[in-house]
């Protein structure tokens, strides 16, 4: 019992989802896009999007889910554009 309620305690999860959504609408190098994120029952928002032209002519649309954490999801976001750029396969 003092184990599953200090879990509880410590857990990552609201008591009530948030419900409420952010919305973006944006351009990258005129193409018109557009991102909704929601929080959902996490105690903060944990993933990333990826709009960015990252060659010409070329652009990355992705949506990172942290997975219990912001970290990864931002790092991927992050250094994602350069791998593929780095990618040898990856050839304009």
């Amino acid at each position: 019992e003092s184990l599953s309620r200090t879990s509880r305690m410590s857990s990552d999860y609201l008591k009530k989802a948030s419900l409420s959504k952010k919305i973006d609408y944006s351009c990258c190098s005129g193409l018109v896009y557009t991102s909704c994120e929601m929080q959902g029952w996490r105690k903060s928002m944990e993933d990333a999007i990826i709009c960015q032209e990252i060659s010409d002519g070329v652009h990355l649309f992705a949506v990172l889910d942290g997975h219990g954490g912001p970290e990864v999801a931002h790092y991927v976001a992050q250094m994602l554009p350069k791998e593929i750029l780095l990618e040898p396969y990856f050839k304009l």
